[in-house]
């Protein structure tokens, strides 16, 4: 159950790292500096860290369905196992 628990918290953090991306890109459209054009690395770079995420997650999400799968499998798991 652990390992799951981990697996979670690793998905919250990314969700929080690309939460802090989109905001700082927000925040460049919303007040642009004086004569420079918006900054599309920023763009970019918020776009592969989705797709990485992406993959990313698809991988995680077959490793927490196969360990909860164990976890029920069992033939006498009890409720701190099931917890």
């Amino acid at each position: 159950m652990e390992e799951i628990y981990l697996l979670l918290d690793e998905r919250f953090s990314q969700i929080e790292e690309i939460q802090k991306k989109h905001n700082k890109i927000i925040q460049s459209l919303d007040d642009p500096p004086q004569g420079q054009p918006i900054n599309m690395s920023e763009v970019q770079e918020l776009s592969h860290t989705m797709l990485q995420m992406k993959r990313n997650d698809k991988l995680r999400l077959i490793k927490e369905n196969e360990l909860m799968e164990i976890v029920f499998s069992l033939r006498s798991f009890d409720d701190q196992q099931r917890l």
